[in-house]
């Protein structure tokens, strides 16, 4: 918003070590929405929070400007923070920067949850990891197909999440040394409102 000098921000990892930070920015002459520069920082994989401040307490919006801080990762949007923020109570929100996979052949059963995998903060709803079939009656799987009991994940394209909605969740695959790569998995796709399924590869550029 215009009162740029009340805002202040950290990123912290998991042991509450400052490992970037930013702020207070510039007032401005009148209300808007004042977009600043990107600050790039390399850490290490793990789990960090980002930790917004207001000093007067009325937060990045309103009258004022709506304005939010979030962070990327690989081009992809994993944390944000915007809103009303009180004086006493900075606002945070947690995220993980992935292990980059590099040495294959690879592949993952997802019994061990999703680590490494990172839902998108913008799209629409999350990916869920589960077992044994769907809640929704006449189209999801009985059970995995590695072994019928296992893990996989699935979207509910049920409502509420019916029509022109997505979910985006994605990995880090360091192909640089790859040749001829390919991707294989396995999918189940039946109902009367079925989606799409796309596979997109991004190289962070």
């Amino acid at each position: 918003d215009r009162y740029g000098s009340e805002t202040t921000w950290t990123l912290e990892d998991d042991n509450n070590a400052v490992v970037a930070s930013g702020g207070p920015y510039t007032d401005e002459a009148t209300n808007g929405e004042y977009p600043q520069p990107d600050v790039n920082v390399c850490v290490p994989e793990g789990c960090y929070s980002l930790i917004v401040n207001d000093s007067f307490g009325d937060g990045n919006c309103c009258a004022y400007g709506n304005g939010v801080i979030s962070v990327e990762v690989a081009g992809t949007e994993v944390a944000a923070v915007s809103g009303d923020i009180n004086i006493n109570n900075p606002v945070s929100a947690a995220f993980c920067v992935p292990r980059c996979t590099s040495t294959y052949p690879f592949s993952d059963d997802l019994e061990n949850g999703t680590q490494n995998w990172t839902q998108d903060a913008t799209d629409d709803f999350d990916w869920t990891l589960n077992s044994g079939g769907t809640p929704s009656g006449s189209t999801g799987p009985a059970g995995d197909h590695t072994t019928g009991t296992g893990s996989y994940l699935y979207t509910e394209a049920s409502n509420p999440n019916f029509p022109s909605r997505t979910a985006a969740f994605s990995r880090c695959f360091d192909l640089s040394a790859a040749n001829g790569a390919t991707l294989g998995f396995w999918y189940h796709m039946f109902g009367a409102f079925m989606g799409t399924l796309h596979v997109d590869v991004f190289d962070g550029s």
